[in-house]
């Protein structure tokens, strides 16, 4: 029986997305396992109740993150397959054998932060990879930002779109206070999602309301509330911060419209978790967006006020004059964990009967790194 190591230590927050990809990946994969393999999940302890009591478990320990980079004694042994599913991870078996599968989820960090943090974010991840035998990543978009960055071959790098979780079975819960005749957003409130031209689009669209969930601890959410009340717009924009799964389903089945601007995604995963629902959904054109909308989204072609609220607005109307919902429903059935599990479960079985698998060469595009 082969091994397989998988690090889901970000569960140790459920509600962030690498949380949310850690327990749904992982609950699926359970599913997914067959009797040749054993699957041994590397989560913190509080992690455990996710997952099926049968399963096989490492622990994640303060001491290991201090001791995994100069040596990876404290990990398991007889590995044979190493899958470090989170390409920031402090843990990462540089010293032991076995094949090493990485998934990189993108590379957002090229557009948001400091030349000097950039290139020890760069370096640090290229000594990741030149660990690995393979890469996988979440979409086409970050495929070819990886190849284009680290210059890897393109069949050393595979695709392996997220799943969504099914929100019409959640109870749901409204919010307090409840919104009507709403548009919704849901989303860290950090500038990279762009929210802001929500707020001064809405304006334009005098019978909507607009609710932004999510985290909104940040200085670019305190401005945004100073935006809305310069525009008087309190009762009419919320940022409403956290919600529950209950909420979001709540928000999600009772919206008019689903909409994200955001400036960069490596997949998207509120946007179909959206079209599952059967809503009309309007998203930037930018990084992974058109890929995972398709020609079921509606798009913005640029940011400017006037135009995001006519889009919005012949969008809605031509989605209810069209009956587009249940086309939208069965699109976004497409993206499951079940897929997403047995696609990884077939890549490990690839990469454990390879005879040729040699760690991987890169060569950082001189613009960049």
């Amino acid at each position: 029986m082969t091994r397989v190591f998988i690090d889901f230590e970000r569960t140790k927050n459920p509600y962030c997305g690498l949380g949310q990809y850690g327990i749904s990946l992982g609950q699926a994969l359970q599913n997914a396992t067959r009797n040749d393999k054993q699957l041994v999940f590397f989560i913190p302890r509080q992690a455990q109740t996710y997952f099926s009591p049968g399963g096989v478990f490492e622990f994640a320990h303060v001491l290991k993150k201090q001791l995994a980079r100069p040596s990876s004694w404290l990990l398991p042994s007889n590995i044979d397959l190493w899958h470090m599913a989170n390409q920031d991870s402090d843990y990462f078996p540089f010293c032991n054998p076995g094949v090493k599968l990485l998934t990189i989820h993108d590379l957002n960090f090229l557009y948001s932060d400091k030349p000097d943090k950039i290139r020890r974010r760069l370096h640090r991840l290229k000594k990741k990879i030149e660990c690995s035998h393979h890469i996988s990543t979440i979409s086409n978009f970050v495929k070819t930002e990886i190849v284009r960055v680290f210059k890897i071959p393109a069949h050393d790098i595979s695709v392996i779109y997220n799943g969504v979780a099914r929100l019409d079975s959640i109870q749901q819960t409204a919010p307090h206070p409840t919104p009507s005749e709403f548009l919704f957003t849901i989303g860290q409130v950090v500038e990279k999602k762009n929210f802001h031209t929500l707020i001064e689009m809405l304006p334009f669209l005098p019978k909507h309301n607009l609710v932004i969930a999510g985290q909104k601890d940040s200085a670019y959410a305190a401005r945004i509330q100073r935006r809305i009340q310069e525009l008087g717009l309190e009762q009419r924009a919320s940022l409403c911060g956290p919600v529950t799964e209950g909420e979001k389903s709540w928000l999600l089945d009772h919206c008019d419209g689903f909409l994200f601007p955001s400036l960069s995604e490596g997949f998207g995963i509120p946007p179909v978790e959206a079209m599952s629902m059967g809503k009309p959904v309007f998203l930037s054109r930018l990084t992974s967006l058109p890929e995972i909308g398709g020609n079921r989204a509606y798009y913005w072609d640029s940011f400017e006020p006037a135009h995001m609220a006519e889009t919005i607005a012949s969008g809605i109307t031509d989605f209810a004059e069209n009956h587009r919902r249940d086309a939208m429903i069965e699109y976004a059935a497409r993206f499951n964990w079940d897929t997403s599990a047995a696609q990884y479960m077939n890549l490990y079985d690839k990469l454990l009967s390879s005879s040729t698998l040699k760690p991987l060469k890169t060569s950082l595009n001189p613009s960049i790194g």
